[in-house]
């Protein structure tokens, strides 16, 4: 199935101000890093647990310290592993599968999934917290859909097309009033014997069969978008020399045009789109 001009010129219109939305966001940084804000909020986290933890091995409750380890571990679904360690390598206390984990960060500087806050004790550094985090990496669609970059890109060109899609529509009819007819109804008008004629409700033509453009010698495009009184004198005349008398019917929603040509059987009609009158023959 071929969309139309308009669906058309809508999806390209979206995407094209989806895509400006990345530019800007690539040059400028307008939307959040997700994984900036997720560096930043492992950090927060890191630096609270190491404060917790360096309470209890200041207190040598070491039992609590490993109770806390795991309990953190079983309810933090992001952290893998957690670990204790001395200066000197020593673990002083860790949870299961630390050490497959864990990959120690190239000049102790942290990384996204490997964290490492140091402990001191005075002046002098004790150890460290090691915290091994989850993989951030997308791994399905659905995890796409919680970048904030992709989410307001997929907002943006949902509600672009629709916004789009009824401005042009709009907008085109203006342009050309033609196009608000259905070519089904542009059909069936031309297969009629009367000559049609079709107005908007501020009596601009948006349609004339086939019938009314041999009446009057003129094209669909010279006629569509002419105002009836600008187009037609006075009374009604064809260059052909067929005079049409016109009637105000009793509905303010259509007028009716009566043709008279010698040796042809043709009524005419002027009507607004939501209402067609039959002339008289």
């Amino acid at each position: 199935m071929r969309l139309g001009t308009v669906p058309q010129l809508s999806f390209g219109l979206a995407a094209l101000a989806a895509t400006l939305l990345l530019a800007a966001d690539l040059f400028l940084g307008l939307l959040p890093d997700r994984v900036e804000m997720l560096r930043e909020a492992r950090r927060d986290t890191s630096e609270s647990l190491a404060v917790l933890l360096t309470t209890l091995i200041q207190e040598k409750q070491d039992l609590a310290l490993k109770r806390t380890l795991q309990a953190v571990v079983a309810r933090h679904r992001d952290i893998m592993s957690l670990a204790v360690r001395r200066s000197d390598g020593e673990i002083v206390a860790t949870t299961a599968d630390h050490e497959r984990y864990w990959i120690p960060p190239k000049n102790n500087r942290s990384t996204l999934t490997h964290v490492v806050v140091p402990i001191y004790d005075a002046a002098a550094r004790w150890g460290q917290v090691e915290v091994n985090y989850r993989n951030v990496s997308a791994a399905s669609p659905v995890d796409w859909l919680s970048y904030p970059t992709v989410q307001v890109t997929l907002l943006i060109f949902t509600l672009g097309t629709g916004v789009f899609y009824a401005y042009l529509r709009r907008a085109l009819q203006k342009l050309n009033p033609g196009a608000a007819v259905p070519d089904r109804v542009r059909s069936a008008l031309d297969v009629l014997t009367e000559a049609v004629l079709v107005i908007d409700r501020s009596e601009q033509i948006v349609l004339a069969n086939e019938a009314f453009r041999l009446l009057h010698d003129g094209s669909a495009l010279e006629l569509t978008g002419k105002r009836v009184a600008d187009s037609f004198r006075s009374p009604l005349q064809s260059s052909t020399g067929n005079s049409c008398s016109r009637a105000a019917t009793s509905s303010r929603s259509a007028v009716t045009v009566n043709c008279d040509r010698r040796n042809t059987r043709a009524g005419a009609l002027i009507s607004r789109k939501d209402r067609l009158v039959t002339g008289s023959e």
